[in-house]
């Protein structure tokens, strides 16, 4: 079992949603979730200055307000919270977004581990979490 999960979306029915299923997979301890990108830095320099980690697994919305998934991916892989990424993290893109162009723009970050079409579903979290536990 995964100890803590962050979802960053700024639509909060989406966030919702994959709480829900997150929680009735029984894959996830506990689910944070955040609105956006410059909420998400704060919240992970909070959790790794209490926890001297980060959480496992976030998932990452592409399109949102005041700092988007791109910005936060520069942020995240430049800044203080890059010394606390171990192979065991990983981050997940969620996006709505069918051009092709954003999954090789997803996929040549070292952070991202997998780009999936929302909504997420059971099967790609039990195959997400059981790679992640090796």
């Amino acid at each position: 079992m995964i100890e803590e999960a962050l979802l960053i979306d700024d639509d909060q029915a989406t966030n919702f949603i994959h709480s829900r299923l997150i929680k009735k997979s029984n894959l996830v301890n506990e689910i944070h979730t955040v609105s956006d990108g410059l909420e998400a830095l704060t919240f992970l320099r909070e959790f790794t200055a209490k926890n001297n980690r980060l959480p496992k697994v976030i998932f990452l919305d592409i399109n949102m307000p005041k700092m988007n998934g791109w910005e936060f991916l520069e942020e995240f892989e430049k800044g203080e919270l890059n010394k606390h990424k171990t192979e065991s993290n990983v981050v997940i893109m969620l996006t709505t977004s069918l051009n092709p162009d954003d999954r090789d723009k997803a996929l040549a970050f070292d952070s991202i581990a997998a780009y999936c079409a929302k909504p997420l579903n059971i099967e790609f979290l039990e195959e997400l979490f059981a790679k992640s536990n090796k």
